[in-house]
Formats: structure tokens, sequence, C-alpha cells
């Protein structure tokens, strides 16, 4: 079995290759060119690397603070943070076309509705964001999702919630190495699934087998603490731990 998660583990990072992402060319993105292009959403329709070089502030009637409608697109947030206040807010970073290739990283996306939702988009790669929602946003300052992709890896995020909310979504691939607390459910996650690594405190479950999934997800080495750790069939290694027991 240990051999097994291995394979799929390296298979998932072969197939969401973050080669197949934008690297030529650098378009900055802070709170003035935002401005200068028309305000929030900020719409992101070209292929290419995106950097932010400052805070972005959305607007309290944005739907989005970052929209992107093309593939093979690069955001870096470089430390910075996407901070939403309104009661409109849908999510800090949205797919709202069929796209792929997108990778999302370094940063910080709080008090929208939804951190990213990228159930749009394929091929996604999203690492090291810090995703919270205690904002007075359209989930009443609680996500609704912090990460939402349909396929791809997500790996080594925090997400913080206090309520009816999911942390991570996931249709296919790889969810490695996140830290995940406060919300009603955890992960979910499709059959065709990798999940390790994983620190999870949840309200009510801590990883949930989402309906009509086909297979089963491979998990190991997470750690569950929630009324129902693991929700659904899975294929697990064992060397899980559900409210500090083995399982």
């Amino acid at each position: 079995m240990r051999n097994r998660i291995l394979t799929l583990v390296c298979a998932a990072f072969s197939f969401y290759s973050v080669s197949a992402f934008a690297v030529d060319g650098l378009t900055l993105i802070n709170q003035s060119t935002v401005v200068a292009a028309g305000g929030y959403p900020y719409t992101i329709s070209a292929a290419g690397s995106y950097q932010l070089s400052g805070n972005l502030h959305v607007t309290a009637s944005a739907l989005s603070g970052i929209n992107i409608t093309a593939s093979n697109v690069t955001i870096d947030l470089n430390g910075f943070s996407i901070i939403c206040s309104g009661t409109f807010t849908i999510a800090g970073i949205e797919a709202t076309s069929t796209i792929n290739n997108i990778q999302v990283k370094n940063g910080t996306v709080s008090g929208c509705g939804n951190g990213l939702v990228l159930f749009n988009a394929a091929n996604v790669d999203v690492e090291f964001l810090r995703v919270s929602g205690y904002g007075t946003s359209v989930s009443g300052g609680r996500l609704i999702y912090g990460i939402t992709a349909s396929s791809g890896i997500i790996r080594n995020n925090t997400t913080l919630s206090n309520g009816n909310s999911g942390g991570i979504s996931l249709g296919s691939g790889l969810i490695s190495s996140n830290n995940l607390s406060g919300d009603e459910i955890g992960i979910t996650v499709a059959g065709q699934s990798v999940v390790t690594g994983n620190t999870v405190s949840a309200t009510s479950t801590g990883l949930f087998l989402s309906t009509g999934s086909s297979g089963f997800p491979l998990v190991g080495t997470n750690s569950f603490s929630a009324p129902t750790p693991i929700e659904g069939t899975v294929l697990s290694q064992h060397n899980n731990y559900c409210n500090d027991s083995s399982c």
C-alpha cells in the first residue's frame, strides 16, 4: 500500500506538471493598476504570469477580486493579500470560464465569500496560500469553500474558518500537506484522488467522499479531528489518525 501511495503521488505530480503554466513575461497587479483597469473584478483574459506588488482591497460591490477567463495563467501573490469586505463578494479569485493550467501561490486571501473558486478550471496548482473567511461576505462571514477546483494539485495551504463551510474541494488530483481548521467539512474529494499529509480539524466531517464519485480516493498519513473523521469508502494506508487514534 505504501508503494501504491508513492506511485499515485508521483503520477499526480507528473500529470499536473507546473511546466504547463505560463512563465514568460510578468504583469504586476496592485490597487493602482486595478483602478486604472476599471476596478474590480480585475480580469485576466490573456495567458501569462501575473504578480501582486501590493495588497488588493476589493470594493464592496465587486463579485470577485480577480476573475480569470484565460488558460495558462500563473498568479503569484508574492506575499501580499487579497482582502474582501463587501457583502456581495463571491470569491477572492474566481474562474468564470472553462479553462486549464492555472497556478495560484504565495499569499493570503481573506474575508471573501469563498477564497478560490476554480471549479471551472482543470489542471490547477494551488500552493502556499492562507485562506480565511472572517469578513462580512456573501456567506455571512464564513467560507463556503476555502479552495475548490476541478482537477489538479492543492498543497501546502492553510484554511481557517468558523462555521458552515468547506476547506478544500477537489474533483480529481492530489491534496497534500494542507492545514485546515474550523470548517464544517475539511476536505471534499472525488474518487480519483490522493489525499496525504493533511491536518484537518472540522466541526462535522474531516474527509467527505462526494456523491456519485467513481472509484475510491487513496488516503494516507493524514490527521482528522472531527465527530465524523471520514465519511465514505476510501482506500486507506491505515496510518491515518482519526481523533488521535489510528484509522
